[in-house]
């Protein structure tokens, strides 16, 4: 794998993460408006508006996580060096931790170990 390739993977392990705080800064500026709401009944059009970034970020944030997920599954299936044992713990750790234990493999086992 060339060192564009890694560094290109590396970004993007990381960008689920970037994205979940992305997230949780678009419903805290959310929420003045969602007060406001007390005083009146905004209409469809109002809700949509205001939680389509919400909406718009979760879905990319989602989509690119599976994708990782899927690519890093067969990429440590392919790679020889890493044993049964450990292609267990770390198919649990993506299962269970998400997106936080793609960056640490991508650092442990395709930056670090192929250069």
């Amino acid at each position: 794998m060339s060192k564009t390739s890694k560094i290109l993977i590396g970004f993007l392990s990381f960008v689920p993460l970037i994205l979940s705080g992305v997230i949780i800064t678009q419903v805290f500026l959310i929420f003045p408006k969602i007060i406001q709401w007390e005083d009146y009944d905004p209409d469809l059009y109002t809700v949509f508006t205001t939680f389509t970034s919400v909406f718009v970020t979760g879905l990319i944030a989602g989509l690119l996580t599976l994708a990782l997920l899927v690519f890093f599954i067969i990429n440590m299936m392919n790679n020889r060096k890493i044993e049964s044992g450990e292609r267990l713990i770390w198919v649990i750790i993506f299962l269970l931790a998400g997106a936080i234990g793609y960056p640490i493999y991508w650092y442990l086992r395709i930056w670090k170990d192929e250069i």
